[in-house]
């Protein structure tokens, strides 16, 4: 289930700016390897600290497969694949390593986990974080 809190904000581009109200996510505490790996290990015959290393281990070949320009994918999870941002030349001899202006992964879920996050419930959170304008 997301959370969501509602926010005021004042937007200065598009056809109707001025000060509008939105919803924004309501993000929980992030989620530890080591939390994952014990989840696991409750799920499974195997111990904590093999889940840990594996886990370890699969952070380390996503990386460097995603690094040597490959898209990594997981059939029941998506695909990380890695990315650029270029400025435009007027000949394709301008065209550089120099030119590439960012470099970068992005992820994208697969079809079904697409589905499931567009099945999941929004409630909204009533209490704002700190820092949080509502109105």
């Amino acid at each position: 289930m997301l959370s969501y809190t509602k926010v005021k904000r004042n937007l200065t581009v598009g056809q109707n700016p001025g000060t509008k109200y939105l919803a924004t996510l309501w993000r929980g505490q992030d989620v530890e390897v080591s939390q994952i790996a014990s989840e696991i290990s409750e799920a499974t015959s195997l111990s904590v600290v093999d889940i840990e290393a594996s886990l370890c281990a699969l952070e380390m070949v996503i990386k460097r497969h995603v690094k040597n320009g490959e898209a990594v994918k997981f059939p029941h999870l998506g695909h990380f694949i890695p990315c650029i941002s270029a400025k435009a030349q007027n000949s394709i001899d301008n065209v550089t390593a120099n030119t590439i202006t960012k470099k970068g992964v992005r992820f994208y879920p697969c079809v079904s986990f697409r589905k499931e996050m567009k099945e999941v419930a929004v409630v909204e959170r009533k209490t704002n974080p700190t820092g949080y304008v509502t109105e």
